[in-house]
């Protein structure tokens, strides 16, 4: 690293293994850097680079507030980078003095933590994290604009899209409602789908004394679970640190001093996996193609026809999958299977039973 860079912290490595970005104190070495404030750095380790300013302060507002830059965070390449200050120096017009959170992409930083109508926050956003891809910032924050009917007081946690330029509130139970406790430190996985993150509502499943547990919510389906539970189903009776989740969704990890966990020791932290088991995404099977293939019918006889059905399912092998018809040819005619049983709308044909054949009345 640089000489004279010092009080490095919260380093984070992109994806691809080739960018560290972190947050340091640099006293003046690096050109753009204020001296005695904390500010963000990017390094490049192929080519080896020295270590890059990202949080410019190029604005001259009329009543300047200094602040530290901090909580990096990068998607895949380091190409988007995302952190926290209540400096009002960084873009124009940040006139709120309270910490939000901003992207740097293409050495232009934007502010993220704005209300829908564009305007300012009046509360602290914190705790940036950016997925893998790029596409989805999450953060925690107390103010009660960032959407509608946020009325419960706590701090919550929300997901940002960069494609659309929504931001959502994701700290909320399976059936809509709100906290009633803070939610916090939440990470993302790859696309931006899973989201783990802490809470100690009690109102949220798994809650437990108001100590924080470890949940998912799921942005494609609007479900959120408890995951720090023990083989009772009880959640862990001492706080949850420092999840994470992997970039597929499936595996996480946390930290918790929990004496009900069934290796828990009480007192001493013990770090935890969790898997999801095959079908954590579930998503469900699609047909790629349905097709029939006939004789040529010489307008005497009726000749059968073979169908065959073929699908995909991520998480299923080919030979497991199944079939049920919603439709069936009626009075043309029947569908019967390779064992010459009747198919019904009722049945489940698997990949054993194929092709049907389809008996002309």
């Amino acid at each position: 690293f640089a000489t004279g860079i010092d009080a490095f912290a919260r380093p984070r490595l992109s994806g691809d293994g080739l960018m560290l970005v972190f947050e340091a104190s640099d006293n003046g070495t690096v050109v753009g850097d204020e001296p005695g404030l904390t500010d963000i750095y990017r390094q490049l380790f192929s080519p080896p680079l020295p270590p890059a300013l990202i949080s410019v302060r190029g604005h001259t507002p009329a009543a300047p507030l200094a602040g530290d830059c901090t909580h990096p965070a990068a998607n895949n390449d380091a190409s988007r980078i995302v952190f926290q200050s209540i400096d009002n120096r960084l873009v124009a017009d940040d006139t709120n003095d309270v910490i939000d959170v901003f992207l740097w992409e293409a050495n232009t930083i934007t502010r993220v933590s704005l209300r829908p109508d564009g305007s300012q926050t009046e509360a602290p956003s914190e705790q940036p994290v950016i997925s893998a891809d790029g596409q989805t910032i999450l953060f925690a924050s107390r103010d009660s604009g960032l959407v509608d009917a946020d009325t419960n007081g706590a701090q919550d946690v929300f997901a940002h899209s960069l494609s659309s330029g929504v931001t959502r509130r994701i700290s909320l139970n399976s059936n809509g409602g709100e906290s009633d406790a803070d939610a916090h430190t939440p990470e993302p996985s790859a696309d931006g789908r899973f989201v783990v993150f802490l809470s100690s509502a009690g109102n949220f499943p798994g809650a437990r004394d108001g100590i924080d547990q470890v949940y998912l919510y799921d942005l494609l389906t609007d479900r959120l679970e408890c995951l720090s539970l023990n083989d009772q189903g009880a959640g862990a009776d001492a706080d949850c640190l420092s999840p994470a989740i992997s970039p597929n969704g499936r595996y996480i990890t946390f930290a918790s001093a929990a004496a009900n966990f069934a290796d828990g020791t009480g007192g001493y932290r013990q770090i935890y996996l969790i898997d999801r088991g095959v079908n954590f995404a579930n998503t469900p099977p699609f047909a790629r193609n349905v097709s029939a293939v006939c004789q040529k019918n010489d307008g005497q006889t009726h000749n059968a026809c073979t169908v065959q059905l073929d699908a995909d399912d991520a998480e299923s092998a080919a030979g497991a999958l199944t079939f049920r018809l919603l439709t069936l040819p009626g009075a043309s005619g029947t569908l019967v299977d390779a064992g010459a049983q009747t198919v019904t709308t009722e049945t489940l044909v698997t990949t054993a039973a194929l092709p049907l054949v389809f008996e002309p009345a």
